[in-house]
């Protein structure tokens, strides 16, 4: 009963230590988890803006911005000289399917005069371009108006070439300014917008308009500037950011070229292109951009899974109806604004993880940190997840016992930046290559075709993916090799708990039959050189292990003189101690066939018990798999105790025995003060022994025994 109450207690003691040890462990993996969420797409986001800034600087820098902007201003300046010009009723009509439209997504007020060209020349270029082509793909298309302008005939020399950018670069449009008047010359999309003056015309108090003069004023910089998102008329008040670049000739400022972010291309960024549960965001993650404004800067999951329960969601926390109308019509960017102490934390420039009430009233995890973009422009990035479903594996673990740790690595996708039209085709191999890479072909490699920028770029690409690849390999090597070590150190259901993260294993195991070997003798291999006996010792060693694993036997120790194995411990059988016969009688036919090969006289005495034991892994250097318990010791005091080449059994493995195996010489040892038990000597299999003609007296266990200290 003691024994008992101890292993009781032992048990319980160890079933609670894993259990806190395995909650502690399932919330350090859901908080790395978030961590990776959030630091990885903070880092895309930085690296998508900042690329897009290279793109933009690139472009501006170009001589081609140079020329057609001075292009565009001559001819532009010719339209506005000619007095035979006037807005036209057409476009009026185009103005009130415009306002109609965008009454639709903002409330605004019905002025024809707030949004129509205050100038003739602009009321010319967008009857001929908005006006004669309503579809806005028809107006991509157009590369010249065919009025006989010089202005279509610029047009249609530089038109080719920003609408391929465009293409290329995933923007929304692109905009050439003329500095002086801040007149829009050229646009690639062409919205109302176009041709109008950002410094006098309907759009003077935009975001256009705020980043054009932000540009002029930061022009010795010579680099991108942006304007953060708002809602942008000419785009029928979608929401727009845009990004803008210092146009120079000959070092005089001539203008500026700026770009209208897309954001589709960010919200594929946020929500990992619908695959959120596939990058470990289970069924409740998302992840947030908010601005210094507290409003939102993408789309969350929840909107778009469900636009429905969403809007529902932000009538309960009494957003008013005219936001609800808005952010049905366009979505909840710049729309639905998010009030927090991490959001607060997060523009102040603190990374940090916590728990919360989120938006929608559900407790949450959320890990947050600052996103520094171009121009000195920073959002709040936050991850968040139901704290209910970021903790369910803490109660699977509580019914099963069972530590389940997951970490999602995320890929950073490596983009190539285009710099003219002659590298569109070399960075279109970068970006190949950089795709490749992101599904995990870290074989790929670039072409390199030049030895210039771009080609040192290729081959400091090529380099970055040869160390990558190199890693990737010596660290599947080192797994593998781990594994195979492991496996070969502990049986196989204990490897697989350890590796699965178990800690401090230890179990009890009922009817386990032990088998416990000593090899004597080994004395008569000392006449042999060392290079000659250790192929004999490792032959020993194999075969029994070899024979081992034929019969389902669990090895614990194998050592040159010594040989300790179990059968029914971590894999119950229903005939443990008949396969443990069987090996004792196996190990006896290896070594004698041994000592005839090689001419040695090995002995083997071994003893054979049945009962419970413990078993363990020892939680100290050594990390050694060892089984204890008073069957053990007896199978261990009878391998000491037997004579030359003999096998003795308990009492117990006798019995269990009758029928099968033949023992003889029954008598009583004593063990212990008060441990005096019955053993017999294996002498083989029944049906052996029949075949060989054998003569023997079935054994009378009934019988009165010998006794023997």
């Amino acid at each position: 009963m003691i024994l008992l109450g101890v292993s009781l207690l032992a048990a319980l003691i160890v079933i609670g230590v894993g259990y806190f040890v395995g909650v502690e462990s399932i919330e350090k993996e859901v908080y790395a988890r978030l961590t990776s969420a959030r630091n990885g797409k903070a880092f895309e986001v930085e690296e998508y803006f900042h690329q897009e800034a290279a793109v933009v600087e690139i472009l501006a820098k170009s001589e081609k911005a140079a020329q057609a902007i001075q292009e565009f201003t001559m001819a532009f300046r010719q339209i506005e000289a000619s007095d035979t010009i006037s807005c036209t009723r057409d476009l009026e009509a185009y103005y009130d399917d415009f306002l109609d439209s965008l009454g639709q997504n903002l409330t605004v007020r019905r002025e024809l005069s707030s949004y129509y060209p205050n100038s003739a020349a602009a009321c010319y270029l967008q009857y001929h371009y908005l006006s004669k082509s309503t579809l806005t793909d028809a107006r991509y298309e157009v590369d010249n108006a065919g009025d006989g302008s010089e202005y279509s005939t610029v047009h249609e020399r530089y038109h080719d070439f920003y609408r391929e950018a465009l293409q290329k670069f995933g923007f929304y449009d692109i905009f050439l300014i003329d500095i002086q008047t801040k007149t829009i010359m050229y646009s690639v999309m062409k919205e109302t917008d176009y041709a109008t003056s950002l410094s006098s015309g309907p759009y003077r108090n935009s975001n256009l308009a705020a980043l054009a003069e932000k540009v002029e004023k930061n022009a010795d910089l010579n680099e991108a500037q942006i304007a953060d998102f708002s809602f942008y008329r000419p785009s029928y008040g979608a929401p727009a950011a845009f990004m803008g670049s210092p146009v120079f000739y000959r070092n005089e400022l001539v203008g500026i070229l700026a770009v209208q972010l897309s954001v589709d291309k960010i919200n594929r960024i946020m929500n990992y292109g619908g695959e959120w549960a596939e990058n470990g965001l289970g069924e409740t993650g998302e992840v947030l951009l908010v601005g210094e404004d507290y409003l939102l800067r993408s789309d969350p999951r929840s909107f778009l899974t469900d636009k429905d329960r969403f809007i529902e969601n932000m009538k309960q926390i009494n957003m008013n109806d005219e936001k609800i109308d808005l952010m049905a019509s366009i979505g909840p960017i710049l729309v639905t604004e998010l009030r927090s102490d991490n959001i607060t934390r997060a523009l102040r420039g603190e990374s940090n993880i916590t728990e919360m009430i989120g938006y929608n009233n559900d407790a949450i995890l959320s890990a947050f940190t600052p996103v520094d973009l171009p121009g000195g422009l920073r959002w709040a990035l936050v991850t968040e997840i139901d704290e209910a479903e970021a903790m369910s594996p803490v109660q699977r673990f509580q019914n099963l016992n069972l530590a389940a740790v997951a970490l999602i690595i995320a890929i950073i996708t490596i983009m190539a930046m285009a710099i003219t039209r002659s590298l569109i085709r070399p960075i279109d191999r970068l970006t190949e290559g950089a795709e490749a890479v992101r599904a995990g072909d870290t074989k790929v490699r670039v072409e390199k075709i030049a030895n210039d920028e771009m080609g040192r770029l290729t081959e400091v690409f090529n380099g970055m993916v040869e160390s990558i690849d190199e890693q990737k390999s010596e660290i599947e090597k080192q797994a593998r090799e781990n594994n195979d070590l492991l496996y070969n150190r502990f049986p196989d259901a204990i490897a697989e708990r350890y590796r699965n993260g178990e800690v401090n294993i230890v179990d009890k195991f009922q009817g386990v039959t032990i088998l416990s070997a000593d090899l004597r003798g080994t004395s008569s291999l000392d006449e042999f050189t060392p290079d000659m006996a250790w192929p004999i010792v490792q032959e020993v060693s194999a075969r029994f292990n070899d024979a081992a694993d034929e019969l389902g036997m669990e090895v614990i120790i194998a050592i040159p003189d010594g040989f300790l194995c179990v059968c029914g411990m971590n894999i119950p059988r229903l005939d443990n101690a008949r396969r443990v016969a069987i090996m004792a009688l196996k190990m006896r036919e290896i070594i004698e066939n041994i000592n005839t090969k090689h001419n040695v006289s090995l002995v083997l005495n071994a003893g054979m018990s049945t009962g419970p034991v413990l078993a363990g892994i020892l939680e100290d250097q050594t990390k050694n798999y060892v089984i204890w318990g008073p069957a053990v010791d007896a199978a261990q005091r009878l391998a000491y105790l037997a004579a030359r080449n003999m096998t003795l059994g308990t009492e117990e493995m006798m019995r269990l025995m009758a029928g099968n195996f033949h023992f003889d010489k029954v008598h009583t040892i004593k063990l212990g003060p008060k441990n005096i038990i019955r053993v017999g000597r294996l002498v083989g299999r029944v049906t052996d022994l029949q075949a060989a003609g054998v003569e023997f007296t079935p054994l009378d266990l009934d019988a009165p025994t010998t006794k023997k200290s």
